[in-house]
């Protein structure tokens, strides 16, 4: 019976990885990607999970005001996401955007103090000589490929403050209740912004876009979430922060083949090296296989 978890893991995995294949094929700005994402991902989970979401009255406020928060970072995450996707190519996106175990570093020293063992320092490293090589080359492509590589940092930074709020905020609530706040204040926000500022992100001018948006909420929101989370249940958190780093493998092949993305023998070294990095960095902080939430290791 504990074979099924792996194919939930194998299925999940799977899932996270199409998500910048799927966002290739919108025709709309990233703001429009993220608000109408967001608001598709929060109305069905209202649907799936609405016996369960009553028990928001019941959330603190401080939990919600974090959560709040959090939505904010989750909704820039995505947008400075979707932009590197345009940008740059979908292997060095998809590399860069999981520095954020790395980034994570920096926050946990400056707000809890916590020390760096040396052989993790090593591998922060070469994680970082290794996207320093990624912008190289992308900043010989293109400026627009070095743009995107940008993004695609700041992506991961953002979701490092994502998964470090969350740490504090969703302790005292189901899983189910805290993404959903989390998720609807996402949507607020973005109806917000782009309501005050940008209107035209309102705008969809090819209807291709809703089944991306479709697709976007589905595939790696919710099919690829919730199968790691049942993943979870057999499947140690040391597996699954080590198996999720086959998303950028997976999403690479399929851009080759789908979008005919190649690249070059120093664009390939740069991306063994920052994926090296980030591996031995997920070993050795992953010591003991404790149960972890999904949300910890996914991004996409």
């Amino acid at each position: 019976m504990k074979q099924k978890y792996y194919i939930y893991l194998v299925i999940g995995i799977f899932g996270i990885s199409v998500s910048p294949i799927i966002t290739r094929y919108a025709t709309v700005p990233p703001l429009t990607i993220a608000l109408y994402r967001m608001i598709t991902v929060t109305l069905i989970m209202a649907l799936l999970y609405n016996k369960k979401l009553a028990a928001i009255k019941d959330v603190s406020k401080r939990t919600l005001k974090f959560s709040a928060i959090n939505g904010v970072v989750l909704a820039l995450h995505f947008i400075t996401w979707f932009y590197a996707i345009q940008l740059t190519s979908v292997a060095s996106a998809a590399v860069l955007v999981n520095l954020h175990p790395i980034l994570l570093v920096v926050l946990a020293r400056v707000f809890h103090g916590e020390r760096t063992r040396f052989l993790q320092l090593i591998a922060i490293i070469i994680t970082i000589a290794g996207s320093m090589l990624l912008a190289y080359v992308d900043g010989n492509v293109s400026g627009h490929a070095l743009s995107g590589d940008i993004f695609a940092v700041v992506s991961a930074f953002l979701f490092g403050i994502y998964l470090f709020i969350g740490d504090v905020s969703r302790r005292e609530v189901s899983n189910e209740v805290y993404t959903f706040i989390v998720y609807g204040s996402s949507a607020v926000f973005l109806f917000i912004l782009s309501a005050v500022a940008f209107p035209q992100a309102f705008v969809v001018d090819d209807p291709i876009n809703y089944l991306v948006f479709l697709g976007l909420a589905i595939v790696p929101t919710l099919l690829g979430h919730s199968m790691l989370t049942l993943s979870l249940k057999v499947v140690s958190s040391k597996t699954l922060s080590v198996s999720v780093l086959g998303e950028p493998i997976i999403g690479t092949v399929l851009a080759y083949f789908l979008f005919n993305e190649g690249f070059s023998t120093l664009k390939l070294l740069g991306i063994v090296i920052v994926m090296s990095g980030i591996l031995l960095y997920n070993i050795l902080t992953n010591k003991v296989d404790d149960p972890v939430e999904a949300d910890e290791v996914l991004n996409e």
